[in-house]
């Protein structure tokens, strides 16, 4: 019986430089005549990854190609397998710490960048993908090597960063702004020497989770607003002589 198609085990393919696989090969119908089964294999790229006779993948270079298999008797009759072959990393890391697995902490509005540093043995980009585990906490956007987070609700979600065959991870736990146990204010340059009337100074609120910035959850009063008063953008304005008292309220 004469084969009608073949069948390659997978369509794509991912190997580390210097590993091998073996594709396998099946033929419809399956009750097809032995004599009619050889095969002739081939890669667009031997640079990369080349193939025997047999079937086996043997990866040298990170990129990608396309290896092909056809019917030594039907050349019509093939099918083809997309590989992609990464280099062996020399080194993987968070920018700010050598551990794989970090813990953050952050409440509810707050912002992280994530960076993250990787090589290879021959030098090539190596690949990075990013992968979150629960999008109603924390949204992430991503690409390559760096990544931007923010926590949308309390809750935990996990960060997995798989970069080649490596894996680093950040396990991030979002608060609500209300259990934050303290808050502090820091007024840019201000000394005890006080303001000159006409005087401004932006104002920094941090909660204590994560010193995170919170001014956009923030409402600033002044007690006494013929003293000072804060304007619409959050900074404290001068326009009399005394003393007044800056309260900062946090609300979910």
């Amino acid at each position: 019986v004469e084969p009608q198609a073949i069948k390659l085990n997978t369509d794509k393919l991912s190997l580390m430089s210097d590993k091998t696989a073996r594709l396998s090969v099946s033929f419809d119908p399956s009750r097809t005549d032995n004599r009619l089964k050889g095969l002739v294999w081939e890669s667009d790229n031997e640079e990369i990854a080349t193939v025997s006779s047999t079937g086996i993948v043997t990866a040298k270079k990170a990129g990608v190609t396309t290896i092909r298999v056809r019917s030594a008797v039907l050349p019509d009759l093939e099918d083809e397998v997309i590989v992609s072959v990464t280099a062996p990393l020399t080194y993987y890391r968070f920018l700010e710490t050598s551990n794989t697995t970090v813990n953050l902490n952050m409440i509810v509005g707050a912002m992280d960048d994530i960076e993250i540093l990787a090589r290879t043995k021959d030098g090539s980009q190596p690949n990075i993908s990013w992968k979150n585990s629960d999008e109603s906490v924390v949204a992430l956007s991503a690409e390559g090597s760096h990544g931007t987070v923010k926590a949308l609700k309390p809750g935990t979600s996990t960060l997995t960063i798989q970069c080649a065959d490596k894996t680093l991870i950040r396990k991030v736990t979002v608060y609500p702004v209300n259990s934050l146990s303290s808050l502090k204010m820091e007024i840019d340059n201000y000394t005890s020497a006080g303001l000159e009337i006409g005087e401004e100074r932006p104002i920094r609120v941090v909660g204590s989770i994560g010193q995170e910035e919170v001014n956009d959850r923030a409402t600033l009063t002044s007690s006494n607003p013929k003293v000072a008063v804060i304007d619409e953008a959050g900074k404290l304005k001068a326009i009399g002589l005394g003393t007044t008292t800056i309260t900062a309220t946090v609300k979910d």
